[in-house]
């Protein structure tokens, strides 16, 4: 990509060291500074128009279109809330910085022909990629039989693979409440890779495949693990290597759907809390006073046996989402291409509203420190607006009407300059790999 064709507000340096693999095309091979200053005006009444709700205690709200100053309109816009499943874009934000938009997860089979009747051994990696479900696996035997493997004697794992089968299927669970160990994936292989176990959820996953041969049978006698550095290599001879789908589909998904553990899985894949302070200070420049990142699904945890939640500002919600905007016109996406699309996808966001491709957003809710939150952009001839509400400090049989409050501060964004029809989606599967 020629340096003129990039947008305002993003400058290549110097080489990119980060931990994803890429090509010297790959613009993050390079490292992207990003100008993702909001300049709030000075002032207690921050309104640059008049604006719903701006005397309820319980909402927070934020708007600005682009970086134009007298644009900007708030009301309890400073202060940290709990940011709930809105911290999803925060993540976004890290993780397309941090890997690329093209970033793929490698899944690698390790294999010594132990017999001539397609017996072999096995070492698997999936190198952290937490969207290992029973499709993905039932995809990879497909590739193993083109490759002349009919059964399995001894499989190996490492730290690296962690297999949760119904991963995509049930995206509200907790990565803590879902503790993928290494005997729990031993459990989730042996059930998976014998078809004797194989019943109606596995039929239905083959149906998902539908264009690929997967196969009638297949078995392994033992599956162990082994710690990466005690694995002998050498030993095996073949290698079958799948990459997953890239990464930006990985964080389309996570925010339609919300997964929790796809989230918190690639939340620590990246280095976890202390690394995201270190992304937070560096890129995004915002202080502690306005954000406190802990998790990447925002649900709580515990830190020295205290509670934390992830709390944000309204305003440090804007800067993240500029951050964004921009992160990802480098790569040539659209915000619609990681974001849910209001009208266009069927996710954590239900409304009466009619959008026309002129709004994308994330949604957050927690229900024992009630919170009911929105975040996203909106475009309109003006340009992008970037907005955020977060709902605090309400009894959660209020939750309708709290509902109904986001869904007129968005009707009120809408109403109020011509739109504009510039977001797209991307199509969802469930295979999660490059074919």
């Amino acid at each position: 990509m020629k340096l003129s064709q990039w947008l305002v507000g993003v400058i290549i340096l110097s080489q990119f060291s980060g931990c994803g693999s890429t090509s010297s095309e790959d613009p993050a091979a390079n490292v992207v500074v990003i100008d993702n200053t909001i300049l709030r005006p000075i002032g207690q009444n921050i309104l640059a128009r008049d604006l719903k709700y701006k005397n309820d205690p319980t909402i927070s709200y934020c708007e600005i279109t682009e970086n134009i100053t007298q644009s900007y309109s708030g009301y309890h816009d400073l202060k940290p809330y709990a940011l709930a499943s809105v911290s999803k874009i925060f993540l976004s934000a890290w993780a397309l910085k941090t890997l690329g938009a093209d970033y793929r997860f490698k899944m690698i089979w390790k294999l010594k022909k132990v017999s001539d009747n397609g017996t072999y051994d096995a070492y698997l990696q999936t190198n952290y990629d937490p969207v290992v479900n029973i499709e993905k696996i039932l995809f990879a035997l497909t590739e193993l039989n083109k490759n002349g493997v009919l059964r399995l004697r001894n499989l190996v794992i490492d730290e690296t693979t962690r297999i949760y089968l119904s991963v995509l299927s049930n995206p509200h669970l907790e990565l803590a409440e879902v503790p993928v160990t290494a005997s729990q994936t031993i459990d989730n292989l042996q059930i998976i890779l014998n078809s004797k176990n194989w019943a109606g959820q596995t039929e239905a996953a083959k149906n998902n495949l539908i264009n690929f041969n997967t196969p009638s049978q297949f078995s392994v006698e033992s599956v162990t693990y082994v710690p990466k550095s005690k694995i002998q290599s050498s030993y095996y001879n073949q290698i079958v290597q799948l990459e997953s789908a890239p990464m930006f589909k990985y964080l389309k998904n996570m925010n339609i759907y919300s997964n929790n553990y796809v989230t918190d899985a690639l939340f620590d894949f990246l280095g976890g809390a202390k690394q995201f302070l270190n992304f937070q200070n560096n890129e995004l420049k915002i202080s502690a006073n306005e954000l406190n990142i802990y998790t990447g699904s925002g649900l709580s945890t515990q830190v020295d046996n205290q509670r934390k939640d992830n709390l944000g500002s309204c305003l440090s919600i804007l800067k993240t989402l500029r951050y964004l905007d921009l992160l990802t016109q480098v790569y040539n996406l659209n915000l619609g291409h990681l974001l849910l699309s209001a009208g266009q996808d069927l996710g954590t966001y239900e409304s009466n509203l009619i959008f026309n491709k002129n709004i994308v957003l994330k949604t957050g809710r927690l229900f024992d420190v009630p919170t009911l939150n929105v975040a996203g952009v909106n475009s309109n001839i003006s340009g992008s607006t970037y907005f955020a509400m977060l709902a605090h400090d309400f009894d959660n049989a209020d939750e309708a009407l709290i509902k109904q409050k986001r869904d007129d501060l968005i009707a009120e964004l809408i109403q109020f300059k011509p739109q504009r029809d510039t977001f797209l989606t991307s199509k969802q599967d469930t295979l999660f790999f490059k074919y």
